[in-house]
């Protein structure tokens, strides 16, 4: 597992700290155009799974279903940071599948949004588990779960319904078989999945490639997932006023 550095850190004129790491960039046949280190090497994929955890949850009709709009299926796929605006976002999602804050299992920390927390902490207020930069993803697996009348209670258990729907979906996109997909739980609860760095990378490639998955659920899932990145890039706004990318 040979890394190279991938960053300096400069103070000065003195470089303070060095990361060191693996990359590859893939064309859209999936061949690789640039590598760094050692691309087979294993390690979680952490948040950026999410859009991968979010697919199980639309291609079974639950989003349709429940009647979540883009913004809503955007925070499922996010690592939000705390607003007000994701908080009653979250709220909103769990209201319209008739559950409480207190059915998620993602735990509670402060927002992430510096503003934001510091006026929480100046009010005496707590954080609840919708300030979980994961309350959104933790809300699409339980209305995934409502929905197919898996248990609610234990929809983050790697051997549940829910958790098993989406390891199949990682492999699938991965193209590494389930079996050999070591499983680990992530910071918010919800299981995690090791993956070769190309893998991960493949993940993406087939993401955008919805003809190699055949069927209409799976491409509907696709054509929705694309329109919440546009929809993001239109509604969400950065701090000087012009339109964030997605």
């Amino acid at each position: 597992m040979n890394s190279e550095i991938v960053a300096n850190v400069v103070r000065g004129e003195t470089v303070e700290s060095l990361h060191r790491g693996h990359l590859i960039v893939l064309d859209g046949n999936g061949q690789t155009v640039f590598s760094l280190g050692d691309p087979s090497t294993v390690t979680y994929f952490r948040s950026s799974a999410k859009a991968f955890q979010a697919i199980p949850f639309i291609t079974s009709g639950a989003a349709d279903a429940f009647g979540f709009n883009e913004e809503e299926i955007a925070l499922s796929v996010a690592s939000h940071s705390g607003e007000r605006r994701h908080v009653s976002i979250a709220s909103g999602m769990l209201a319209k599948i008739g559950l409480t804050e207190s059915d998620l299992r993602c735990g509670a920390h402060l927002p992430f949004d510096e503003a934001e927390s510091h006026r929480m902490i100046a009010a005496g207020e707590k954080p609840t588990q919708l300030h979980n930069n994961c309350s959104g993803k933790h809300t699409a697996m339980l209305a995934f779960a409502k929905h197919i009348g898996a248990d609610i209670t234990s929809y983050d258990a790697p051997d549940s319904r829910i958790q098993q729907r989406i390891l199949r979906c990682v492999s699938d996109f991965t193209e590494i078989p389930a079996g050999e997909i070591a499983i680990g739980i992530d910071g918010c609860a919800a299981p995690n999945f090791a993956l070769p760095v190309a893998a991960m990378a493949k993940s993406f490639v087939n993401l955008l490639s919805p003809a190699k998955f055949p069927g209409r659920p799976r491409e509907n899932s696709f054509q929705r997932l694309a329109r919440t990145a546009s929809g993001c890039a239109v509604c969400c706004r950065a701090k000087s006023g012009r339109r964030a990318s997605a």
